[in-house]
């Protein structure tokens, strides 16, 4: 509230007054004192005419009921997690595609120059050893 302390006090004071003083309030007590003290605001505790909207009087609900069970925010979307074969990480050649067979043809025919020197080395240190 921005109501002033002494309001609050004041209207605290009014509810002691129409209730009763517990009993657990003891004379000379901080407590005592400050119900001693005399009210500077007039409270009433009297229902106020505008305390009860219309919408309370036509039945109308201040929160709205869920549309259906478990309806809010759900889970973000995430990626399946399937795990990756190496087959589809490969390019696959294309034959449509120039570059691409070119790059394949290159690299065969490099792996053959590779398997023909390696087969020379092979029969050089034979010979060597013999």
């Amino acid at each position: 509230t921005d109501a002033p302390p002494q309001v609050v006090w004041d209207i605290m004071r009014a509810h002691v007054a129409q209730a009763g003083r517990s009993p657990k309030i003891e004379d000379g007590s901080p407590a005592h004192v400050i119900l001693q003290q005399q009210s500077t605001t007039e409270v009433s505790f009297a229902s106020h005419r505008d305390a009860d909207p219309e919408s309370r009087r036509i039945k109308l609900v201040r929160y709205q009921i869920n549309p259906e069970k478990n309806w809010g925010p759900k889970a973000r979307h995430t990626e399946s997690r399937k795990p990756a074969t190496r087959e589809s990480k490969r390019k696959q050649a294309d034959p449509a595609d120039k570059t691409n067979a070119n790059a394949v043809a290159d690299a065969e025919a490099a792996a053959a120059d590779i398997s023909a020197v390696s087969v020379a080395e092979t029969e050089a240190k034979k010979s060597r050893t013999e």
